[in-house]
């Protein structure tokens, strides 16, 4: 027997090139790292953003409230009155937006959504072969599948 007759098979039958296989590997990567840096890392910035605004908000007008409420001034007497109606307002109006929108809570899942994505986005280049990254693809539709489902989660009770 001889060398010639023995054929060596692949390790996977792989119809893309290891260049074709580079090339959709990069497009892959800045594909995610779009969808990171556009849309997973903005809208966490702007959750958490609007979260400590509303919060800031709320403990000022609360305070607000509370400072008029002890002055004691018969020529400012109505105007007090209507100071403390409209900053208490404000302050409960502030606080429920911020229950009631979820930011801090939505801030935080997308804070684990752009971890995980980080996280596929450095396993993209490891890749071996055609399969390998189909099932990191998999994992990044399943992202943007959480992704919705967090920005739709506003309508939902906890």
């Amino acid at each position: 027997m001889t060398n010639s007759n023995i054929q060596t098979q692949p390790e996977e039958s792989n119809p893309f090139s290891q260049e074709d296989l580079e090339k959709k590997k990069e497009n892959f990567k800045a594909e995610v790292r779009n969808f990171r840096s556009q849309k997973i890392s903005k809208v966490r910035t702007i959750n958490h953003w609007w979260n400590i605004s509303l919060t800031v908000a709320g403990i000022t007008l609360t305070l607000v409230t509370t400072v008029l409420g002890v002055v004691e001034s018969e020529t400012f007497r109505n105007l007090i009155k209507f100071g403390i109606g409209l900053s208490g307002a404000l302050a409960i109006a502030a606080q429920s937006a911020n229950s009631e929108f979820r930011v801090r809570k939505k801030a935080g899942e997308y804070s684990i959504v752009e971890a995980k994505v980080i996280i596929l986005e450095h396993k993209i280049p490891y890749a071996k072969n055609e399969t390998e990254l189909n099932k990191l693809r998999d994992t990044y539709y399943e992202l943007r599948l959480e992704t919705a489902e967090i920005e739709a989660s506003v309508n939902q009770e906890d």
